[in-house]
């Protein structure tokens, strides 16, 4: 059966036509935002993993283990690891005991002087001053330090002298 469309003087075919077309307008426009919308949260997700891949990571340098020159300060060998450079880098420092805890002995952190930069790949000393340092100590190493997007990190470890390595090292937004 087929079904006719009659209209008559109270239906105005203009009309009718007006409300198809603002109809299709609606849907189109209901489209267009959801598309605009997945676009935008690929653009972003996109932005995430290129800057994800392309952040410093600034750890310390296993290789090298720390010295407490005759100065009484404590010098840190760490390298960025990552793939951007790491910018106003700052190190602090926690007396530790033999065992890794927190030391009695501990007067609180002392704060090294900032670093500006430090590209992908290299290493630098980090010099953190105290008078109370000394040979064969064990610390905890805090490091902060910028992207090139202005995002901070935190590097953090343990450094067990005993043992002579770092332990618990932990790298994430600061």
């Amino acid at each position: 059966m087929l079904l006719a469309l009659e209209f008559t003087d109270t239906i105005d075919p203009a009309t009718v036509a007006t409300f198809v077309l603002a109809a299709v307008a609606i849907v189109g426009l209901v489209l267009t935002r959801r598309s605009l919308k997945q676009t935008q949260d690929e653009i972003d997700l996109s932005r995430r993993e290129v800057e994800e891949a392309h952040r410093p990571v600034v750890v310390p340098t296993p290789a090298a283990r720390p010295v407490v020159p005759t100065t009484g300060s404590l010098t840190v060998p760490v390298a960025n690891v990552g793939m951007g450079p790491a910018l106003a880098i700052e190190a602090t420092a926690k007396l530790l005991d033999s065992e890794g805890n927190p030391s009695a002995a501990s007067s609180g952190e002392q704060t090294s002087a900032l670093i500006a930069g430090l590209a992908a790949g290299d290493t630098t000393i980090l010099e953190i001053r105290r008078s109370r340092w000394t040979t064969g100590v064990s610390f905890e190493l805090t490091v902060v330090y910028e992207d090139v997007a202005g995002k901070r990190w935190r590097t953090v470890g343990r450094y067990v002298n005993d043992r002579e390595r770092y332990e618990g090292v932990t790298v994430g937004r600061a």
